[in-house]
């Protein structure tokens, strides 16, 4: 995660399987996080080995402007072989926030 705001992001961060009828059993992941603002460094907040590399509906909730945002992750790679997979959220001076995530491919998009 990466914050370009001036204040710390307080979050609720859930990661649901898909195709799962109940919520309480869809839930895969979920945390509360303060992400705190960049501090020039290249290197974004993480945490690691947190899902294992499926299909999720990703959501975030920002508590303090009681807003939330969702993001499909579809995994790229198909192959066996090893990759860093990520989903990265930033959050933007505007208020907005944007999602992208990593990719094998060449042909495939980074959102």
């Amino acid at each position: 995660m990466s914050n370009a705001r001036d204040a710390a992001v307080d979050l609720d961060v859930r990661f649901f399987r898909p195709n799962v009828t109940e919520r309480s059993e869809a839930l895969a992941y979920r945390n509360s996080v303060e992400v705190p603002p960049d501090t020039g460094s290249d290197d974004p907040w993480t945490d690691e080995d947190i899902v294992s590399d499926r299909p999720y509906r990703i959501e975030i909730e920002d508590r303090s402007a009681r807003s939330s945002r969702h993001y499909h992750y579809r995994p790229d790679c198909s192959d066996e072989g090893p990759y860093d997979i990520g989903v990265l959220v930033r959050f933007n001076p505007d208020g907005g926030v944007a999602f992208s995530q990593t990719t094998c491919s060449s042909d495939a998009p980074f959102l």
